[in-house]
């Protein structure tokens, strides 16, 4: 694995520590403008959004998951630009 690879994975690490922290600074510095994304579940944040209405539902986290909400990563896999992650939340 290349030097590319490693340095995608290390920031899709600091996003995984990112997102259990609910760090909106992380959102707005490090996804895309054309961020996509989709939640399954009936959550208030499931279904599809951008990058806005990630940074909005930031604090929202917080609120559903008064004590947290804790991402773990099992296992994790990059190949040039695209970094995969499986990963547990509670």
């Amino acid at each position: 694995m290349g030097q590319q690879e490693e340095d995608n994975k290390d920031l899709a690490r600091r996003m995984i520590e990112a997102l259990s922290a609910a760090s909106v600074e992380f959102v707005e510095q490090n996804y895309s403008e054309d961020f996509r994304i989709w939640t399954a579940g009936s959550l208030p944040f499931s279904g599809e959004g951008d990058k806005a209405s990630a940074v909005a539902g930031m604090p929202a986290i917080l609120g559903i998951f008064p004590g947290g909400l804790r991402f773990s990563i099992v296992a994790m896999t990059a190949e040039g630009d695209r970094v995969a992650i499986e990963a547990t939340s509670e």
